[in-house]
């Protein structure tokens, strides 16, 4: 059997964005045989549980007996906790019916490529990006179009380069502030700027929202500030990082009504519905005491601060400082051309793992993503054993 068996689905969703967990995948198996490892290759404190009350509505509610069907695109509940969510941040008004729940967030950018995207289609991303952007967005035949947020300009992307990079195939601009990897925060005259440049063009403005709770310097705002509730917006975020649910799977995307009659059709063809009791678990956790995100984005911010402030003075290496999210990149261009060795290397070296940022963009080979998910104490170690590899690097 073949590659050439398949189809050209299969072939897109097969790239540099599934290698890129190549180091991940064997710590994991390492750690499984015994051997004493630090992940700091995936965003989540697997030591951390879902809040308690969180929980027990979970339990609640499979109690009552909430195990059957669901409404296809959500409970009416839910998406009301969400619009009430989304307009805290954005200040904009809308119903349940610009609401859909998905399986993530990750599923709802997949519904809406799918839904928004064919081949001749243009998309730009920009670099740094999560490594699955290019199998999501060019699943279904779309090209994928990059510009660079480079780091001496904080990860901030230039306008005139997202303009330049328009052509009459463009169909959408997809942005992520606050940004996996990079830690950055768009500032509000750029994201304003953003929105009337795609309003201008007519294209549809994806923003990838999940860190948006995640701000520990500056202020999170959305695209949809900006917008009104039937332009070409589509926002999209979950409660994966915010309330420590990155296993219930319960995402969304916010977008005009119109749209949303579409991705319940699509929904009907994929997922047909998430479960009552997950459902009812999130609308405790956004509707709930949010003392469990406030604790966590404090937490962030210190981590960040003791892993910038432990590795800024190294030689040939560098350590972006982030305003929000659970990672720190780390620019080893000056060793290598290679995120990969590094991270390699360091995993053979100490047991700590680490995830190349290949996947994220051409342009970010020589780099790599820790996570900020473990407690401070080891975060210094794990500093400790980088300045080690760092001195010693031939």
């Amino acid at each position: 059997m073949e590659m050439s068996d398949f189809t050209g689905l299969a072939a897109r969703v097969s790239g540099k964005g599934a290698d890129a967990w190549e180091v991940h995948r064997i710590a994991q198996e390492r750690k499984e045989a015994g051997a004493e490892m630090l992940i700091l290759s995936i965003g989540e404190d697997v030591a951390a549980r879902t809040p308690d009350h969180v929980v027990e509505a979970c339990v609640e509610s499979l109690n009552k007996g909430r195990h059957h069907y669901s409404d296809m695109i959500g409970q009416p509940n839910l998406r009301k906790a969400i619009v009430d969510h989304h307009y805290a941040l954005t200040n904009q008004t809308l119903s349940v019916g610009n609401c859909v729940v998905f399986a993530g967030a990750q599923n709802a950018l997949y519904a809406v490529s799918s839904c928004l995207l064919e081949a001749g289609d243009e998309v730009i991303v920009v670099e740094p990006y999560y490594s699955t952007y290019p199998a999501t967005f060019t699943a279904n035949g779309a090209k994928l179009v990059t510009i660079v947020a480079r780091g001496e300009n904080g990860f901030q992307p230039d306008l005139s380069e997202i303009k330049s990079a328009i052509t009459p195939r463009t169909k959408a601009l997809v942005i992520n502030s606050p940004a996996n990897p990079s830690g950055a925060v768009f500032e509000a005259g750029l994201v304003e700027q953003i929105a009337e440049l795609t309003r201008a063009h007519d294209l549809w403005l994806i923003s990838d929202e999940v860190y948006s709770d995640f701000v520990f310097e500056g202020r999170h705002v959305s695209p949809a500030s900006y917008m009104g509730v039937d332009e070409k917006c589509v926002v999209v975020s979950s409660l994966s990082k915010s309330h420590r649910m990155a296993g219930w799977r319960v995402g969304w995307a916010i977008g005009p009504q119109l749209l949303c009659e579409v991705f319940e059709r699509f929904a009907l063809c994929s997922m047909y519905g998430m479960p009552m009791f997950t459902q009812d678990a999130a609308t405790v956790a956004l509707t709930g005491p949010q003392t469990e995100t406030e604790t966590m984005v404090a937490e962030y911010g210190a981590r960040a601060k003791v892993v910038v402030e432990a590795l800024s003075n190294l030689p040939r290496f560098g350590a972006g400082a982030p305003k929000a999210g659970m990672f720190v990149m780390l620019d080893v261009r000056e060793l290598t051309s290679n995120g990969t060795e590094f991270s390699m290397r360091l995993l053979d070296q100490s047991g700590i793992s680490t995830l190349p940022c290949g996947s994220f963009g051409e342009h970010f080979d020589g780099f790599v993503r820790m996570s900020l998910c473990a407690p401070q104490d080891k975060l210094k170690w794990a500093c400790g054993e980088i300045a080690t590899l760092v001195k010693g690097w031939e």
